[in-house]
């Protein structure tokens, strides 16, 4: 029996093979590389153009060593003093800077935890919230370091469980 959509079998040749998407490795049929997006493909890292400002020649450009350390500013006193060092960082650096961008992913992650908090607060009625606090402040805490290590290194770094409010364009 064969299928309707032309090439989703291997041995479909004349279609060039199935392409999962950008982004999910090579399909049946195809050479590695075929039809996947430059980068991760996951909207993290060199893929994704605002993590990548393009320098002379088209390559990625390195951040330089004060929008590094403001980068770990960000994320480091974000953890600790919640998301006005990030809002600060964030409102005075230019539209492609490193450090603005890193400031809005420590101002989103400041945001997500905060409203992480509230919602603990909330469960503390029926116990569970108990259990939610002390969770959700290791993972903040981790999570902003390990933000500040990959900062400080120059590497474009998202927080994982995030919810994405602040621009990083504008």
């Amino acid at each position: 029996m064969s299928s309707p959509y032309p090439g989703d079998r291997p041995d479909d040749v004349r279609a060039g093979g199935y392409s999962p998407g950008p982004g999910y490795g090579p399909g049946y049929g195809q050479e590695p590389g075929y039809g996947q997006a430059p980068g991760y493909g996951y909207g993290y890292g060199p893929s994704d153009p605002a993590y990548a400002p393009v320098g002379y020649g088209g390559g990625p450009v390195q951040p330089s060593s004060d929008e590094r350390s403001l980068a770990v500013v960000a994320h480091l006193l974000g953890a600790f003093v919640s998301f006005v060092a990030p809002l600060v960082i964030y409102l005075t650096r230019d539209r492609r800077d490193y450090a603005k961008v890193q400031a809005a992913e420590a101002l989103d992650f400041t945001i997500t935890v905060a409203i992480a908090y509230v919602v603990s607060l909330l469960l503390c009625v029926v116990l569970i919230g108990f259990v939610l606090l002390p969770i959700v402040g290791v993972w903040s805490l981790v999570m902003a370091i390990v933000a500040a290590v990959r900062s400080s290194r120059g590497e474009a770094w998202r927080y994982p469980l995030t919810i994405h409010f602040v621009s990083r364009q504008g």
